[in-house]
């Protein structure tokens, strides 16, 4: 959830602000701004999810335990993605990059809240999915803008590049989120594999009485089949004689 939400903030805050640091600090002509603006932000998200959802089809779904590696290795792209941002003076440079950014981004997102929602108890699943809302706004939706504007009015006002940079830092927080829910998923299946190590199942232990059991039931077969042969060469002698 917290990986989510560390998206969400960075999200916001370029949508909010990157038009303005466009026009002021790349120096981009005013109707191009717009353009742009509308171009990166409906098609890099859009593209992302539908490529994200995809492709953890393509690995067996987000239950599969392949699906948080995948994001843990497309938020790397992300972060990467973003981590020049506030230093390129070349808008076409600066436009590419940054559709990479939202497009890495959105691929994470239907894994992760799938991931999220399977992870909870069937009887808080409802509860489970209203509280990540709520986090989602109060940590992701609701500070960026505000946190990018201060910033950048305590680091030279609309020509500052900080209030970028410091909503692009939280790139890396949510790549060591993501990091950390693997390493306890990791973590915690180690546990349970030690805890079944040397020790069989109900459903092999169940296997093996059975196959004792049959055996048996074999060989007693075999010797009732045994004996009646004998019995009826025994009479078949006494009989001739």
């Amino acid at each position: 959830m917290l990986g989510i939400c560390c998206l969400f903030f960075i999200v916001t805050g370029i949508q909010f602000w990157i038009s303005d640091y466009l026009q002021t600090i790349l120096k981009v002509e005013h109707k191009k701004v717009f353009i742009i603006f509308a171009l990166v932000c409906i098609s890099a998200p859009v593209l992302g999810v539908i490529s994200g959802g995809y492709y953890l089809k393509q690995i067996g779904g987000y239950q599969n335990k392949r699906a948080l590696d995948a994001c843990v290795k497309i938020s790397v792209l992300a972060a990467i993605s973003g981590a020049l941002l506030p230093v390129v003076d070349n808008y076409i440079i600066f436009v590419i990059m940054m559709w990479l950014l939202l497009f890495f981004g959105a691929s994470i997102v239907p894994g992760l809240i799938g991931i999220m929602i399977s992870s909870a108890p069937d009887n808080a699943k409802e509860i489970a999915n209203s509280i990540s809302h709520l986090c989602y706004n109060l940590l992701g939706y609701l500070p960026s803008p505000f946190l990018y504007g201060l910033i950048c009015n305590h680091t030279g006002g609309a020509t500052s590049r900080y209030g970028l940079a410091f909503i692009l830092l939280w790139s890396y927080f949510g790549v060591g989120f993501l990091y950390l829910a693997k390493y306890f998923r990791d973590l915690n299946v180690k546990n349970i594999n030690a805890s079944h190590k040397g020790r069989d199942s109900p459903f092999e232990n169940n296997l093996s009485n059975k196959d004792t059991r049959d055996d048996s039931n074999d060989f007693h077969e075999e010797k009732k089949h045994l004996g009646d042969l004998a019995l009826t060469a025994f009479y078949g002698r006494f009989s001739n004689i």
